[in-house]
Protein backbone atom coordinates (compact mmCIF):
# COMPACT_ATOMS: atom_id res chain seq x y z
CA UNK A 1 0.00 0.00 0.00
CA UNK A 2 2.60 2.47 0.63
CA UNK A 3 4.48 1.47 -3.02
CA UNK A 4 1.39 2.43 -4.20
CA UNK A 5 0.69 6.32 -2.39
CA UNK A 6 4.44 6.92 -2.31
CA UNK A 7 5.36 5.65 -5.86
CA UNK A 8 8.11 3.32 -4.39
CA UNK A 9 9.18 0.39 -1.88
CA UNK A 10 9.45 2.12 1.94
CA UNK A 11 12.17 -0.39 3.06
CA UNK A 12 13.85 -0.19 -0.14
CA UNK A 13 17.85 -1.32 -0.46
CA UNK A 14 19.87 -2.93 -2.84
CA UNK A 15 20.95 -5.67 -1.03
CA UNK A 16 18.58 -7.98 -0.05
CA UNK A 17 19.57 -8.67 3.44
CA UNK A 18 19.62 -4.81 4.24
CA UNK A 19 15.72 -4.85 3.17
CA UNK A 20 15.18 -7.82 5.44
CA UNK A 21 16.58 -5.53 8.15
CA UNK A 22 14.45 -2.17 7.15
CA UNK A 23 11.41 -4.81 7.34
CA UNK A 24 12.04 -6.37 10.81
CA UNK A 25 13.12 -3.07 11.95
CA UNK A 26 10.41 -0.78 10.65
CA UNK A 27 9.92 1.27 13.60
CA UNK A 28 13.00 3.36 12.94
CA UNK A 29 13.08 2.92 9.14
CA UNK A 30 9.95 4.02 7.90
CA UNK A 31 9.62 7.39 6.81
CA UNK A 32 6.73 8.96 5.20
CA UNK A 33 8.58 11.23 2.49
CA UNK A 34 7.59 15.02 2.53
CA UNK A 35 6.99 15.06 -1.14
CA UNK A 36 4.39 12.78 -1.15
CA UNK A 37 1.24 14.32 0.18
CA UNK A 38 -0.12 11.23 2.55
CA UNK A 39 -3.74 11.95 4.98
CA UNK A 40 -3.41 10.76 7.96
CA UNK A 41 -5.73 8.17 7.73
CA UNK A 42 -3.40 6.58 5.03
CA UNK A 43 -0.56 6.79 7.45
CA UNK A 44 -2.65 5.80 10.12
CA UNK A 45 -3.73 2.82 8.32
CA UNK A 46 -0.27 1.87 7.14
CA UNK A 47 1.16 1.85 10.51
CA UNK A 48 -1.86 -0.61 11.77
CA UNK A 49 -0.34 -2.66 9.22
CA UNK A 50 2.80 -3.02 10.36
CA UNK A 51 2.45 -4.49 13.84
CA UNK A 52 1.96 -7.93 15.44
CA UNK A 53 -0.72 -10.53 14.06
CA UNK A 54 -2.60 -10.27 17.11
CA UNK A 55 -2.62 -6.30 16.61
CA UNK A 56 -2.69 -6.10 13.18
CA UNK A 57 -5.96 -4.34 11.63
CA UNK A 58 -7.68 -7.56 9.77
CA UNK A 59 -6.68 -9.77 11.63
CA UNK A 60 -10.20 -10.52 13.49
CA UNK A 61 -11.51 -10.91 9.49
CA UNK A 62 -12.29 -8.45 6.55
CA UNK A 63 -15.59 -7.08 8.55
CA UNK A 64 -12.89 -5.42 10.88
CA UNK A 65 -11.08 -3.77 7.74
CA UNK A 66 -14.80 -2.36 6.71
CA UNK A 67 -15.57 -1.16 9.62
CA UNK A 68 -12.49 1.07 9.83
CA UNK A 69 -13.03 2.48 6.73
Amino acid sequence: MSEMLVGYPPFYSDKAMSTCRKIVNWKSHLKFPEEAILSRDAKDLINSLLCSVRRRLGSKGADEIKVSL
